[in-house]
């Protein structure tokens, strides 16, 4: 890594001892477990931390990479426990519980890390050198990646949730023990240093001291430096840089030192975005306007930064003015020095460039080309033939590289090059038919010693070279040089060894490694990629079209962008949207689509768009591409339309953007399409709200709500639908949006039964905790209430029993407060809530007795949850039906079934008076699981069908897919069971539900036994057994090692059942 790290940072844990820093994240490290030891994910990423810093000085091979991989972990932790031992020492700790996921990727991503760093510390690299890279290295590389991946989001969303929780918080000599205050937080207003890997030094420079000597002296200066280094094409401008940038001194006198290519940005918005990414500034920033973001990033250390290639998004005309506003703007920022490299001899105007500026770099003379040559091709003397050669390319930098590339190892005698090299020259100069200016000139040295190297002895022994070289130089940011995208360009080429391929390129200099990221990209030169689109243009040809197919198809599998990312996808795009982008664009510009492309080609573009929205790139020309050649498509093309219009909204160009989704609503409106209406409505409204137009807005957004309703009707999803008309009242009530408004939002995002997976079920748990903090503030109890009876349901389907509990029981506390309001007349405006404004007491303390009961069954406390069950059943009314049917659940849970039975009974006539028909299928349910344990195989059968057909939520459903199964299997449809338990299984692991899971699996175990499959049966019944006990429910361990001493009995395994049945009585005596 090149940056420097900060004094008393653990960046500097790499270099040093850094033992008080060490010291000082273990305290940390402690202090956290001691306050949030309760919750599971924090004891085994406090280990792994440990173990990084116990790690560090076992390291034998690759030793300084490796620690640098340590460092980085380890200031990075650092970070993030200090901000979880500020929640830890909030009043409002169990907030934590909604970052939880997070946590336990991260505990997950250091865990695979430390892996990799231990096989370094315990053996000696054996042969790692590759093609490119070594196998270690590259793994190393992996884990610096993985890493660099880790921070951003993870640090922000820790960061708002303090200072949402600190408003009258404790100084910080309160928040931290004097231990840990001997390194200091990182705060935002603080210097920041960030880790960046520059390219490699150059090996080799010549003639360039005066030059790098008077940059050197100028960035040494009192003030900032604004710096261009021009020249013409290939003449050495990023070797200049480099060399400045590496130099001790600047190393020392800027804390940060960045470099960043452009030679695949467009325009002043992709500029702002590249650096913005190289700083590692978070994708959840705002993209529309990007330099405050990256002053105050930059604010405070002194930073570098190097642009090479400038001429990219510079040469444009139409689109200069922006391109220099936007260097302007970089340039203004405090403590920044700036370096531009420049192909030419005209600097960008509207900066204040350091005076007196340098002059363009000039050729290199011809005692300059001969020590290039003898240092590159490993010659003593220069002989004749190689002096015609340096005098012919007339002191080019790039094209005396290229020809010392080909003198060396004596693939090539000195006269078969010359002849070679004036053979091509006479055929350009006949080519070219009259007299070159000094640019043309000077470009047509640069091809003609391009393609005698392509057309060299060493390219003619493998014939795939060249089609490398062209697919290379369609892509501006490289390919990936890990084996899993080298062996699918491989593939997709159809080349015989695509190593030795790249390995002939990289010796005659045709392509470089670029290793400034990880993985590292393959890319070739700019004035390579020119001369292969001019004179390459079968092969171009050739590749184009399959490379371009290959693109479409990784478009595919990645997909959209979601709320929730995937890292690896993130990644992906992040690498290869340039490359996409310019493919893409290529390939609208040919007219070369088929009729049996254009879907899907369309579609690409689409994805394609809303990934540039998602990471700031705006690629708005693609989508208007799209557009214009799919008349015969309206959906999609409206789609396109739906996502240019979001970018004209980043921009602010608010009239076209509205222009836009009205010509898409049309669309949508022409095909009857009522998502498209949605959404194209709601697209409207946030272009009304960002002019300032609310009443438009509110009125456009209500519009797409009641469209929203149409659609869930016609799909007839009536839970959501009714949750729909609910909100839909709430915009039609609102005059401005008022904190209620806001706070039911949150509730109906929240409600845990709508969000069937895992990550859904964090994202709801997240809504419900901002709508409890809003009503608590609004001193709303009925509102906070139903958050906390949510927040608690949620907990109980996430097997946090003892958070459920106690978020059941904070509930229970606000019910004579709600009751006080309601006297009173003191209850806010707020909708969505479990209670009526007649609701009385008892009534209240009856929903949160239940759900209490739940609890207690889950954790096998039967007797506790009966006497709740039954102080909740006070009377014959709506709110006495949910705690019957869990005391009917209950006495089915302790084999009483006929207290159940009756239970049920009475239960179900008040849900057939009530009209409770989601209830009157569980109720169905629980008595077809009584008849299935009576051996009532037909009456089980018929009621479960019966309860299935009515309708259930998805947990609901698959207890009863499963009881299904049961019956299958007890009838000898060992078939059927089969299929029914195969969805049970999916759809358990779809909502995460280690018990239900199990419950799945025990079953699976019982036909496995049916079937006489032992191992089987045993293997299911032991994962049933391990998925309960992580739900820690017991009595269903119990049923579970009973399955394993029924396989034991079955095989005559006499020993191994009785110690099974041992163990039975042994948690038995567990169970309360």
């Amino acid at each position: 890594m090149q940056a420097s790290t900060s004094r008393g940072s653990l960046g500097s844990v790499a270099g040093n001892d850094g033992s008080q820093q060490l010291d000082t994240i273990v305290a940390i490290v402690n202090e956290v477990g001691k306050l949030l030891g309760h919750l599971p994910y924090i004891q085994p990423l406090g280990r792994i931390i440990v173990q990084f810093v116990r790690i560090r000085n076992e390291i034998k091979t690759n030793r300084e990479r490796c620690q640098e991989v340590i460092a980085n972990v380890l200031r990075k932790s650092e970070m993030l426990y200090k901000r979880l031992l500020a929640i830890g020492q909030s009043p409002h700790r169990d907030r934590l519980s909604h970052l939880e996921n997070i946590l336990i990727n991260y505990q997950s991503t250091l865990s695979a890390v430390y892996k990799t760093l231990q096989a370094n510390s315990s053996s000696r690299s054996k042969s790692f050198l590759r093609t490119f890279t070594g196998r270690t290295a590259d793994d190393i590389n992996q884990c610096e990646r993985l890493v660099d991946s880790l921070q951003n989001d993870i640090l922000f969303d820790i960061v708002i949730d303090i200072k949402i929780e600190q408003v009258g918080s404790p100084n910080k000599s309160e928040l931290y023990p004097s231990s840990i205050l001997a390194s200091p937080a990182p705060s935002i207003a603080s210097s920041t240093v960030f880790t960046h890997t520059l390219p490699p030094k150059p090996k080799l420079m010549v003639e360039r001291d005066g030059i790098l000597n008077n940059m050197i002296n100028m960035l040494l200066g009192e003030n900032p430096s604004r710096i261009a280094i021009l020249g013409g094409q290939g003449f050495g401008k990023t070797t200049c840089s480099l060399f400045a940038l590496h130099d001790s001194r600047i190393a020392e006198r800027f804390a940060n030192r960045f470099y960043l290519s452009c030679e695949s940005i467009t325009n002043a918005q992709s500029l702002l975005v590249g650096i913005a990414h190289m700083l590692g500034i978070s994708s959840s920033k705002s993209w529309s306007n990007l330099i405050p973001s990256i002053r105050h990033f930059l604010q405070g250390a002194k930073t570098l930064i190097c642009l090479d290639n400038f001429e990219s998004p510079w040469e444009e005309l139409s689109t200069r003015q922006k391109v220099e506003d936007a260097l302007a703007s970089i340039s203004a920022i405090e403590n920044l020095s700036l370096v531009v490299n420049v192909k030419g001899k005209e600097r960008p105007a509207s900066v204040d460039w350091t005076w007196p500026p340098l002059p363009p770099l000039d050729k290199i003379s011809l005692s300059g080309a001969e020590s290039i040559v003898r240092d590159i091709a490993g010659i003593q003397a220069v002989d004749q033939y190689t002096h015609y050669l340096l005098e012919a390319v007339e002191g080019i930098p790039l094209a005396i590289t290229l020809i010392s590339n080909l003198l060396r190892d004596g693939a090539e005698t000195s006269s078969s090059l010359w002849r070679r090299w004036s053979y091509k020259e006479r055929r350009q100069n006949s080519m070219m038919g009259g007299v070159q200016n000094e640019e043309s000139s000077q470009t047509s040295k640069i091809d003609a010693a391009i393609a005698i190297s392509i057309n060299s002895p060493q390219m003619k022994k493998y014939l795939d070279a060249s089609n490398i070289l062209a697919t290379l130089s369609l892509l501006p940011d490289g390919f990936s040089s890990d084996d899993k995208h080298l062996l699918e360009l491989q593939t997709f080429l159809k080349t015989s060894d695509i190593h030795k391929c790249l390995d002939t390129l990289q010796n005659l200099g045709l392509l470089r490694i670029d290793e400034a990221v990880i993985p590292h990209r393959i890319r070739v030169l700019s004035p390579i990629e020119l001369y292969c689109h001019k004179f390459l243009a079968s092969e171009i040809s050739t590749v184009s079209e399959e490379l371009t197919n290959y693109y479409i198809s990784k478009m595919i599998e990645i997909g959209l962008p979601t709320s929730s990312l995937n890292a690896e996808h993130t990644i992906e795009m992040e690498m290869e949207i340039r490359n996409i982008h310019s493919l893409f664009r290529r390939k609208y510009i040919s007219k070369n689509i088929t009729d049996a492309d254009l879907a899907k080609f369309v579609k690409t573009s689409y994805f394609l768009g809303l990934w540039s929205i998602q990471m700031g790139y705006m690629l708005d020309d693609i989508l208007e591409l799209a557009i214009a050649s799919s008349p015969q498509l309206p959906i999609p093309r409206a789609r396109c339309r739906l996502a240019q219009s979001s970018i004209y909204r980043e921009m602010g160009r608010f009239e076209d953007a509205e222009r836009l989704s009205t010509l898409a609503l049309n669309d949508f409106q022409t095909f009857d399409d009522l998502k498209g209406q949605e959404e194209a409505l709601a697209a409207m409204a946030s272009i009304f709200r960002s002019q300032g137009r609310n009443d438009l807005s509110t009125s456009t957004l209500l519009q797409s709500k009641e469209l929203n309703i149409l659609y869930l009707k016609r799909r007839d999803i009536e839970k959501e639908t009714q949750s729909g008309f609910k909100a839909l009242e709430t915009f039609k009530a609102q005059s401005g949006i008022a904190p209620h408004h806001i706070a039911y939002i949150y509730i109906k995002l929240g409600i845990p039964s709508v969000y069937m997976d895992e990550a859904r079920l964090e994202s709801a748990l997240n809504y419900l905790h901002r709508a409890q903090d809003i009503y608590s503030q609004m001193r709303h109890a009925m509102g906070e209430a139903t958050a906390l009876f949510h927040i608690g349901y949620g907990y109980l389907l996430q097997n946090q029993l003892s958070s459920a509990r106690r978020m059941v029981e904070n509930g229970r506390t606000l019910c004579p407060a709600i009751s006080s309001q309601i006297s009173k007349g003191e209850i806010p405006p707020g909708e969505g809530m479990i209670f009526s404004d007649q609701t009385l007491e008892p009534e209240m303390q009856a929903v949160f007795l239940t759900l209490l009961a739940h609890i207690c069954i889950r954790e096998d406390r039967l007797s506790e949850a009966k006497a709740l069950l039954k102080k909740a059943i006070k009377k014959k009314n709506k709110y006495s039906v949910t705690p019957k049917i869990k005391l009917g659940w209950l006495y089915i849970q302790q084999n009483r079934s006929d207290k159940a039975e009756t239970v049920l009974s009475d239960v179900l006539e008040q849900c057939r008076e009530w009209k409770y028909t989601e209830e009157e299928s569980e109720v169905l349910a629980y008595q077809g699981i009584i008849q299935l344990r009576r051996g009532n195989l037909e009456q089980a059968d018929e009621a479960l069908k019966l309860s299935r057909g009515r309708g259930l939520v998805l947990y609901s459903e698959v207890d009863v897919v499963k009881a299904l199964a049961d019956v299958s299997i007890q009838k000898g449809d060992l078939k059927v069971a089969e299929e029914l338990l195969k969805h049970a299984m999916y759809v358990q692991k779809h909502i995460n539900s280690a018990f239900g899971q199990g419950n799945v699996l025990r079953s699976t175990g019982d036909l496995y036994l049916h079937q006489k499959k032992f191992s089987e049966a045993l293997d299911s019944y032991q994962e049933a057994r391990r998925l309960h006990k992580v739900a820690q429910w017991v009595s269903e361990e119990v049923r579970d090692v009973a399955g394993i001493a029924t396989v034991h009995e079955r095989q005559g395994n006499l020993t191994l059942e009785e110690e099974a049945h041992a163990e039975v009585r042994r948690l038995r005596k567990l169970i309360p």
